[in-house]
């Protein structure tokens, strides 16, 4: 690959326990959290496109454009709230759902549903309740089919353990280098 810079460099990926798949769907590499599939279709795509994707989904990190970024090596890494609340996006068939007044700020999630204030503190009205707004930011059908393939994880993939019964749930799991860092991140209805 060619860095941003233009200097020729590599790319190595490594997926859990330095096993490789061999040849898989998008829907098999995530199922199984094949990070060899997600570099070679990140490169194709770019960086900066995974970028701005994820930038509009609702992660507000800094997001670097280095091929590493594709399987989130990143100098800042993503908190799992703003992970939860890109996740919102794909839940609501591509919105990105925000509050300006009781979310957090650059469009980041909502956590709070409704303040009363006492009419002794100045609050510019007695009671806010939250109205979200909702931005599209991709096709419900693009949204609709990541949502799908993130069952599978859950289903039969590497999050069986958050698995409810008779429940929609959908999400992805992820790790660093000897399980320094591990977590689930998804959504049920």
């Amino acid at each position: 690959f060619r860095g941003p810079d233009g200097v020729p460099g590599h790319f190595i990926v490594h997926n859990f326990d330095n096993e490789y798949s061999g040849t898989n769907t998008l829907l098999g590499a995530t199922t199984v959290s094949d990070n060899s599939i997600y570099a070679l279709v990140g490169m194709k795509v770019g960086t900066k496109n995974v970028a701005r994707m994820a930038k509009a989904a609702g992660i507000r990190s800094p997001i670097s454009i280095n091929p590493s970024m594709i399987i989130g090596g990143l100098k800042v890494g993503v908190s799992s709230l703003d992970m939860a609340h890109a996740y919102e996006t794909f839940a609501t068939g591509g919105l990105k759902v925000y509050n300006p007044t009781l979310g957090d700020r650059d469009e980041g999630p909502i956590g709070i549903e409704k303040i009363t204030c006492p009419p002794t503190t100045g609050c510019p009205q007695r009671v806010m309740v939250n109205h979200p707004t909702y931005k599209r930011v991709m096709p419900a059908s693009v949204a609709a089919e990541v949502g799908q393939i993130l069952t599978t994880v859950v289903q039969s993939g590497t999050a069986t353990q958050a698995a409810i019964p008779g429940v929609f749930a959908a999400g992805k799991t992820g790790t660093t280098s000897n399980y320094g860092d591990a977590w689930f991140v998804g959504w049920t209805p």
